[in-house]
């Protein structure tokens, strides 16, 4: 019995010294996400639908009279190490740290309902500290090896006479929580806040992860070896490419870093590619795309082929990304600049207009590039600013959409102009960023209901099939911060893709005449003033807003030959939501699919749109293709021989099945590789959506 005692004891002790530095742990994140560097994260707690504990120990609640939760466990867990100290000395010890136990075992009952009804989330840090709190009147109990009610008997009687154990364990803890808040204070005093970064969104994401790069020094960085991808007839070769033997070789070089079917950094090719060929021809430019190890370099050749770009613009293939983390240049799109004498002058570049520099003067990417491009001398710059293409818009109209309304269902237009100011805001119930500025938005229009209306856009990930909901998430957030206004799911994520949104929570203020006057990429420490200057300034407009500019977009150019035997052009087909499927008789997982996409495309052709069904094989087996369909009972008719235009850049037959979501006029959205799940809900809805929206 001694032994098992002394275990209890030992055990309950090294927890205390583990939860003491759990609780430091949790501190120290919660002063630098809230009043330092919002960049620190906690390890060993991957994010999900249900866990953030990044959100759940910055939130409203993480604090009690302006001092972490966490904190309190510190003075705590020493007290409750200082009773098993003298536990064998005085035995009544234990009966307090018993109390003391049942106290934070009720407290951690508190901080769980707190995480799961408002705000929705789980910390796995903070399960470890209830996990230890609740060890805290077990192992008391075995510790002093008395029953449970004699030790709860004993806390309730001292709680009414007050012993000098008692007294003496309570100024204990109180000169350690006098301690723990004045050394939080100081270190919270040394904090400072940087500059806000956005976070990126997951859905969409580049290829290569965004981030904030430095830029290398001139000259430090060696050029990798490359392949350069050709395109012939049926076939696409890679052949090896030493860009060393462009660099310093007399001429500016400029490589322009996009990410096929991330669509900022494909329309970003088209426009910053077209303007280097018409503006500054001294430059040699190449588009360079980096390659994962699971994706096929036809892919790539593929969306290349199908974009908008001068015929002899050169495609180099970055395998592992190796050349773009050399240059430190992992955000797409992004430009990188050489002189004609190599000398590297800036990376980072994402768009014309971006200011890339204050130093020694305000400069944007198209005044730099023209600079090198006249053969000035010119500073290599520094990190560039931080871009947001959503200022794109800013003078223009708000672009018009459809989505559904998340909890009803129910398509909700939005158009302008607009009935008052609104809001437009972008976010994510798995933001921590989010979590912090939804709820200051919900109290002030609930206040200010007259005076603007919000209208929110949501992503929303498929269901897991380890049965964790994002949607459920959402739901519950919403509920549980009671947000009137509507929240609308956006399925693919187009609608944020013509916002040009990057990052969460990101908010536009639009006039009532539907101009966009202002952009927000981050949470604001003055909501209340901030709303107010944006409302001002959506007021002063006046007239009608001005249009966007049309954006150039991915085409499939190709002949046909029509079920009939006669020649067209797919160009023919399309003029509405349009779904080009390429498949083959030979093609096992083309068969499995076809039913479900049948079944899919009487309900996509009731509501306006067309699938056009192309086999990747020649004319001659045009009977092949109609008995495949009769022998299956499959109610379809295809179309065959692509050939000409992207037929003649790209083997279409490398990999199929594979489906091109085509807008009404004309252009490729996404292309979908691979056999899809057409006979499921929500892939449903975001091939419909993604196509209703497109621009």
């Amino acid at each position: 019995m001694e032994l098992i005692r002394r275990l209890a004891a030992f055990v309950l002790g090294l927890a205390m010294l583990a939860g003491t530095g759990i609780a430091v742990y949790l501190v120290w994140h919660h002063e630098n996400e809230v009043y330092g560097d919002t960049a620190v994260d906690l390890g060993n707690c991957p994010q999900t639908e249900t866990v953030n504990c990044e959100a759940v120990n910055s939130s409203e609640y993480s604090e009690v009279l302006g001092v972490p939760v966490a904190a309190l466990a510190i003075p705590t867990y020493l007290v409750v190490l200082g009773l098993v100290a003298i536990g064998r000395r005085k035995p009544r010890g234990w009966g307090h740290a018993f109390g003391l136990g049942l106290a934070a075992v009720a407290f951690s009952g508190w901080l769980y309902y707190v995480s799961v009804t408002k705000i929705g989330f789980l910390c796995l840090w903070c399960l470890r500290l209830y996990a230890i709190n609740a060890s805290i009147p077990v192992l008391s109990a075995i510790a002093a090896w008395r029953s449970p009610l004699a030790l709860l008997a004993e806390s309730g009687a001292d709680l009414i006479r007050w012993p000098a154990d008692a007294r003496r364990a309570l100024v204990g803890f109180v000169a350690l929580l006098a301690i723990t808040v004045v050394v939080d204070r100081v270190y919270r005093a040394s904090l400072q806040r940087p500059a806000q970064v956005p976070v990126t969104i997951a859905s969409g994401a580049p290829s290569a992860p965004v981030a904030a790069s430095e830029s290398p020094a001139p000259g430090s960085q060696a050029p990798r070896p490359l392949r350069q991808m050709g395109f012939a007839p049926g076939r696409n070769v890679a052949t090896n490419f030493e860009l060393a033997a462009h660099v310093g070789k007399g001429r500016p070089v400029a490589l322009l870093f996009w990410a096929p079917g991330f669509r900022q950094s494909e329309l970003a090719l088209q426009t910053i590619s077209r303007w280097f060929r018409e503006q500054v021809p001294a430059f040699e430019l190449f588009a360079v795309s980096g390659r994962r190890d699971d994706q096929n370099e036809s892919q790539i050749a593929e969306k290349f082929a199908l974009l908008d770009v001068p015929a002899d613009l050169p495609l180099l293939i970055d395998d592992g990304f190796e050349l773009s983390r050399s240059l430190d240049s992992n955000a797409v799109p992004s430009v990188v600049l050489y002189d004609a004498g190599g000398k590297l002058i800036g990376t980072g570049i994402q768009a014309l207009d971006h200011v890339v520099t204050y130093a020694p003067e305000k400069t944007t990417g198209e005044q730099l590039i023209r600079r090198v491009g006249a053969g000035e001398a010119v500073a290599p710059i520094g990190d560039p600013q931080q871009y947001y293409p959503g200022d794109q818009l800013i003078g223009s109209c708000a672009p018009a959409f459809t989505l559904p309304e998340l909890r009803t269902g129910k398509d909700l237009e939005f158009r302008v102009p607009l009935r008052r100011s609104t809001l437009v805001v972008f976010w994510s119930s798995t933001c921590k960023h989010c979590q912090k500025e939804i709820p200051k938005l919900v109290e002030h229009q609930a206040a200010h209901r007259n005076d603007y209306d919000i209208v929110s856009v949501s992503q929303i990930k498929p269901d897991k099939k380890d049965g964790i909901s994002h949607r459920k998430v959402s739901l519950a957030y919403i509920e549980n911060q009671k947000i009137a206004w509507p929240v609308l799911e956006d399925p693919g994520g187009v609608v944020s893709d013509l916002y040009g949104v990057v990052s969460t929570p990101t908010t536009f203020v639009v006039a009532q005449s539907g101009e966009v006057v202002d952009a927000w990429y981050f949470g604001h420490s003055d909501l209340d003033g901030a709303v107010a200057k944006a409302l001002g300034r959506a007021r002063s407009v006046q007239g009608k807003c001005r249009p966007l500019t049309p954006r150039p977009a991915a085409r499939a150019q190709l002949g046909l030959t029509t079920p009939g035997g006669e020649e067209t052009q797919l160009s023919a087909l399309l003029g509405r939501p349009t779904l080009v499927h390429f498949w083959a008789t030979w093609c096992k997982p083309c068969e499995a699919e076809l039913p479900s996409l049948l079944g899919f495309r009487d309900a996509f052709e009731a509501d306006g749109g067309r699938v056009v069904m192309v086999a990747v094989q020649e004319a001659d087996q045009r009977d092949a293709v109609r008995r495949f369909a009769e022998e299956r009972g499959l109610r379809m008719k295809s179309h065959l021989a692509p050939r000409g235009g992207l037929a003649d850049r790209v083997d279409l037959a490398y990999s199929v099945p594979r489906t091109y979501l085509v807008s009404a006029g004309g252009g490729v959205v996404d292309v979908r590789y691979g056999d899809q799940k057409w006979d499921e809900p929500d892939f449903r809805k975001r091939v419909t959506y993604t196509l209703r929206n497109a621009r």
